[in-house]
């Protein structure tokens, strides 16, 4: 996983159009600024709990985590390694603050749906991926949020069978599969 990783994305790992955006995203950031973890795998359990968000949650709209990717992990694991929600995180994901934000009071950033995909061109931009990503993304936020989510849903309801999917989660390229915080997961399952 790269050590500079300043967000994680949580994607769904077995949905063929989630997998081609965060290779996409991963090869356009070669500063390694974002790391991911497919939804489905283990890894993903410390991320979702240090966000206060569950599976179902982030099942439709990816989310965008905001904060080192070792401190979002320790967020979500006490002293022994298990998996423990932080005080004063909502069971669900309600604390919305404004375009599909959320702060959490462990500090970090939630973006979802179409806020995280703005956020994620964003992040590929500034880790030195292509210019257009950060024209694209400044003019993203022009839209009214409710019009790009409503763009994004239309895409999160067909994907599967407009897009299709896999029985597993999906193997990145190798020179990307650094990037992962479920890498040892994939590689199980490749070897499988």
């Amino acid at each position: 996983m790269a050590a500079s990783a300043r967000a994680v994305i949580i994607y769904d790992g077995v949905c063929n159009v989630c997998n081609k955006g965060v290779q996409f995203l991963a090869r356009n950031d070669p500063a390694g600024r974002v790391a991911y973890v497919a939804l489905q795998s283990k890894a993903a359990e410390p991320v979702l709990k240090a966000t206060g968000l569950k599976r179902e949650d982030v099942h439709r709209k990816f989310a965008l985590i905001e904060g080192r990717i070792g401190d979002v992990i320790e967020a979500g694991l006490n002293a022994g390694g298990e998996v423990k929600p932080p005080a004063g995180v909502p069971p669900t994901w309600a604390s919305k603050s404004s375009e599909g934000v959320a702060q959490t009071p462990t500090g970090l950033r939630v973006h979802r749906a179409s806020a995280a995909a703005l956020r994620a061109a964003y992040w590929a931009h500034n880790g030195g991926g292509a210019a257009w990503l950060g024209a694209a993304s400044a003019a993203g936020e022009l839209v009214p949020e409710s019009l790009r989510d409503a763009i994004y849903g239309a895409i999160a309801d067909s994907r599967y069978s407009v897009f299709g999917r896999t029985v597993a989660c999906q193997l990145p390229p190798a020179g990307l599969l650094e990037r992962f915080v479920n890498k040892a997961e994939l590689q199980g399952s490749a070897r499988a």
